[in-house]
């Protein structure tokens, strides 16, 4: 999928994912930093637009506001579920939905302009 939502701007899965415009003056979206100290933001030069992550660059966040995408782990549950599973690990839930404006919260660390691309 992540390949698929690459792929350009317009592609059907392109939604699977969050996606946002360089800021104003080039650079991250915002401010935001995983918790391996480097920013939530990889540059796509494809498509010339930024993809969040809170962890790894190699794990892109799903946008959880995508009807397809609950309904797609849902079905990925039920089918653990028929298999005989207890349960599921849900410790960083909290994980799952971010705000959608994307404010910037302070962060002096935070490298500012292009080069932190």
């Amino acid at each position: 999928m992540v390949i698929e939502s690459r792929s350009s701007r317009d592609n059907g899965k392109r939604d699977w994912y969050i996606w946002r415009e360089p800021a104003a003056g080039g650079g991250p979206p915002n401010n935001w930093m995983c918790r391996i100290r480097r920013q939530r933001w990889q540059y796509d030069a494809a498509t010339q637009q930024y993809y969040y992550h809170a962890f790894l660059a190699q794990q892109p966040d799903l946008n959880w506001r995508n009807r397809q995408v609950r309904r797609a782990i849902h079905e990925v549950m039920r089918l653990w579920l028929r298999k005989g599973v207890d349960g599921f690990r849900v410790d960083v839930i909290w994980h799952l939905i971010r705000m959608p404006s994307f404010a910037k919260p302070a962060n002096p660390k935070f490298p500012r302009g292009p080069a932190a691309a």
